[in-house]
């Protein structure tokens, strides 16, 4: 309700018919307000997050689910990241809103005598900006710091905030379970992860950030030798250093188990000057655009992405 307020007076007060864009999830309920006090405004909203199939959503106590659905629904556009979001949003309006008029071919809902329009709108990069960045003289500096860091050996980098949904630790475990499954490569390969802690004011997002910490020294006591640490774990916001990782790469790991898109899979594409192979998770929003160029993975399968780190790292090879 404080969004509609603010956002009501800002309409109130305007001197243009202003157009209210309104951004993700967290304010569901928000356009049922400001469209109870304001009709014809035009309002937009788009979702950075997967929308889930109906079976998902009808996990939400009955109420909410027709009160976030009415209220999404007095948008006059509402945007979605690919295909599969906006479909599971129409299907889940004919399961929970039986006499709105769905058309899926246009792309319209009319509930209540109001039409919204349902969209795509996959989230790209600016490939110019990041290419021209990646050649700055503080990302170069950068990249000496790299090759002390990786030596001679194979790079494997991740690089995410620590939110659960990113499915870090799995990606750990699969690189461990690599280790055992393919010792060749021991000490010829180093795992780097520069990873950001997330919403630390929730347990939850606190506790999975210690068992991070703990399954990367794991990892480290089971597997290092005198000269080789197979993980380096890097707690710290540096930009710079991030995109002299992604040109430096030789194997990018992306294997969220749901992401809206993830641009870090295109943002890594588009300046790796390495061959880098990229292991995509079916669950990333972009694996509808770069799962031709990419090695797929199950989000869930630990082993097969253990296989998968070896056979990209064999794809570089060749």
């Amino acid at each position: 309700s404080r969004f509609a307020e603010a956002i009501g007076e800002d309409v109130r007060t305007s001197q243009k018919t202003p157009i209210v864009m309104l951004q993700d999830y967290h304010i569901y309920l928000t356009p049922k307000l400001i469209r109870k006090q304001h009709p014809d405004v035009l309002m937009s909203q788009f979702v950075h997050i997967p929308f889930p199939p109906p079976e998902i959503f009808q996990q939400l106590p009955n109420h909410m689910q027709i009160e976030i659905l009415e209220s999404i629904l007095t948008n006059d556009v509402l945007g979605f990241h690919i295909p599969r979001y906006k479909n599971n949003f129409f299907q889940t309006i004919r399961h929970i809103l039986p006499h709105a008029l769905v058309d899926e071919v246009v792309g319209e809902i009319v509930y209540n005598g109001h039409v919204c329009r349902v969209r795509t709108y996959p989230i790209s990069i600016d490939a110019e900006t990041i290419q021209n960045h990646a050649q700055d003289p503080k990302v170069i500096f950068k990249e000496k710091e790299v090759d002390e860091i990786v030596g001679d050996c194979k790079l494997i980098y991740r690089t995410d905030r620590a939110d659960l949904s990113k499915n870090i630790i799995r990606g750990f475990q699969a690189y461990d379970m690599f280790l055992d499954k393919y010792p060749e490569w021991k000490e010829k390969v180093k795992f780097i992860a520069t990873l950001m802690p997330s919403r630390q004011d929730i347990r939850i997002y606190r506790e999975y950030t210690d068992n991070i910490r703990d399954l990367v020294r794991e990892i480290n006591e089971k597997h290092a030798t005198l000269d080789w640490e197979p993980i380096k774990y890097i707690c710290r916001g540096d930009y710079d250093l991030v995109i002299a990782l992604l040109k430096r790469y030789d194997v990018l790991m992306v294997n969220p188990i749901l992401d809206g898109m993830n641009i870090v899979a295109k943002e890594g594409s588009v300046v790796n000057e390495n061959n880098g192979v990229l292991i995509l998770s079916t669950g990333a929003g972009c694996y509808e655009e770069l799962k031709e160029g990419a090695i797929c993975i199950n989000p869930y399968d630990i082993r097969q992405t253990a296989e998968s780190i070896d056979a990209a790292l064999l794809m570089d090879e060749t």
